[in-house]
């Protein structure tokens, strides 16, 4: 891999059957970037005792990445939100939300769920969230997951989110935000302003976004 300023990855979701936690260790084992930003939903649990010993290896690569001088920031999401409440953990700094400039340009990455947390939505989305997310997530494998991205559970918030996430980007007079949350990868652009989804690890490949002298990409392990 080549050297990346800043890699971003989300919701790795560290419990979860579907979860690719091998693949995501691996990328953080190379250590070849200077900034590491967990983007939320790291974890899909804060209850330690539900991790596997491949969750525990993972969080241990990324205490290591931190103790070798890598800046790692991890923001906090709606499944482990619970982190919020800390100011760091495993020696990693944890947030809401985190703001940094890159090349004079003004970046904002914050998960997505303070701007539309769909999980607590009511109607028919609401119905049938909880239901397709223990079906496709904790009792599937990532073929399954993949089919819960593809409908409507997770497509029509990603729009929304992709909408507020611009407007709120235009409105901090931010050149680029960052989201995860969906589990939908994406890039959109409006009024000046870039909206990119770091999508999930629960799908095959996962994707993650590089930040290299400037240029964002959303690249694939």
């Amino acid at each position: 891999m080549e050297k990346i300023d800043t890699l971003i990855i989300s919701d790795v979701h560290c419990g979860l059957k579907a979860a690719r936690v091998e693949a995501a260790e691996a990328l953080v084992s190379e250590r070849n970037f200077t900034r590491l930003i967990l983007l939320g939903d790291i974890l899909h649990t804060t209850n330690l005792r539900l991790l596997r010993p491949r969750d525990f290896r993972f969080l241990k690569r990324l205490r290591e990445a931190r103790e070798d001088g890598i800046e790692v920031v991890w923001v906090a999401g709606n499944h482990d939100w619970g982190l919020s409440e800390l100011k760091t953990f495993l020696g990693i700094p944890v947030m809401r939300e985190y703001a940094w400039e890159e090349g004079g340009v003004k970046n904002l990455a914050l998960h997505g769920d303070t701007l539309y947390d769909f999980t607590k939505e009511t109607g028919l989305l609401g119905l049938f969230y909880p239901a397709s997310e223990w079906v496709f997530l904790w009792g599937g494998g990532r073929k399954v997951a993949r089919i819960f991205k593809n409908t409507f559970v997770t497509r029509d918030p990603s729009n929304a989110l992709r909408e507020r996430a611009l407007a709120l980007g235009k409105e901090r007079n931010v050149r680029r935000i960052f989201c995860g949350h969906t589990h939908i990868e994406l890039r959109a652009e409006r009024d000046g302003v870039e909206y990119w989804n770091s999508g999930s690890w629960v799908d095959e490949p996962s994707p993650y976004i590089a930040i290299t002298d400037g240029k964002v990409e959303i690249r694939y392990a």
